[in-house]
């Protein structure tokens, strides 16, 4: 009679394990370009079934995963506090808002003379735009006008 009903104990217990939901617990990635590709390590509790890793609404590709640790990339993206969750199937884990992308960098910037009515060309370099990569942008006014400078 005991082994049965131990039986059932361990089935039920088992049963509980894997459709517990996941936890993040912690988001380690540094550095982090708006590009995407960097490496994000996702630590927290019952990760081992997640199938899916959302870092600011996005997908990203996930490499490794244990129980207590998930290692994917970031996709591209931009802000501060971008929101992290996971989930196992439909069960979603809870949101933390602690992965940052690196911020804009100015290496340097150029003004053709301009009038002060406009029209003039400022060339402003750097990295983390997030902009369509590797493209110069024209202003006009507050506007970013995408294109090529002429």
């Amino acid at each position: 009679m005991i082994i049965p009903r131990l039986i059932a104990i361990c089935a039920v217990a088992l049963s509980s394990l894997a459709s517990a939901v996941p936890v993040i617990t912690e988001v380690v990635a540094s550095p982090a370009p708006t590009a995407g590709g960097s490496t994000v390590i996702i630590r927290g509790l019952t990760l081992g079934a997640v199938n899916f890793v959302s870092i600011g609404g996005s997908s990203a590709d996930i490499n490794f995963v244990t129980h207590d640790t998930i290692i994917c990339a970031a996709p591209p993206g931009q802000g501060r506090n971008v929101s992290v969750q996971v989930f196992e199937g439909p069960n979603p884990s809870n949101i933390v808002s602690t992965f940052a992308y690196d911020i804009p960098r100015v290496s340097n910037f150029n003004v053709n003379s301009s009038p002060t009515l406009g029209g003039g060309t400022l060339t402003i370099a750097g990295s983390n735009f997030r902009f369509l990569p590797h493209r110069p942008h024209r202003w006009r006014g507050c506007q970013p006008h995408r294109g090529q400078f002429s």
